[in-house]
């Protein structure tokens, strides 16, 4: 067992923002539960969050550090995980493989080092958002042919300053 703790330490080594100073305890108390988690009617749903333990942050679609703790309260309380969270972790699903994790891995280091240089010289990113408006324009025609848009439209925006105010107070309330 001290084994297997080490090599997942060490998967959490190489992870940006102090992963492994933070996910530490986490992941020894979940090898010591490891047991109770395989005893569990829902130890594959919480096999499936620990492994989001070792995912990127930018890909986590929830605090996966917290879900995990919280699951392993419930197992150490002896009760199951509950309706709600069994339908959360079947809705995030598996993690991303290793080459998205790979990608959001560097794009975190970059980020926590302030290079921001791939951001900007994306433009493949633009050409693809550019796609995917020429989508939405066809939705947004579709959306407009089905309901009245004009009704909720705003035609005229204006500003009145705090001066203004004042006199169309006084215009009123002559």
């Amino acid at each position: 067992m001290a084994h297997e703790i080490s090599q997942d330490l060490e998967r959490l080594r190489p992870l940006a923002y102090h992963r492994l100073e933070w996910s530490r305890d986490l992941v020894r108390r979940f090898h010591e539960m490891r047991q109770a988690v395989a005893a569990s009617p829902d130890g594959r749903l919480i096999e499936q969050v620990y492994e989001w333990l070792f995912v990127p942050l930018t890909l986590w679609p929830v605090n996966m550090h917290d879900l995990l703790a919280q699951a392993l309260d419930q197992i150490a309380a002896k009760r199951s995980l509950g309706e709600r969270m069994c339908l959360l972790v079947n809705f995030i699903g598996d993690p991303p493989n290793e080459a998205a994790c790979s990608t959001a891995a560097r794009h975190e280091h970059d980020v926590r080092q302030g290079q921001y240089e791939s951001f900007i010289d994306a433009q493949a990113k633009f050409d693809d958002t550019d796609e995917e408006l020429s989508g939405f324009s066809a939705e947004w025609d579709r959306i407009k042919s089905t309901f009245n848009v004009d009704r909720y439209r705003i035609t005229k925006a204006s500003f009145v300053g705090p001066a203004s105010r004042r006199e169309i107070s006084a215009r009123t309330s002559i």
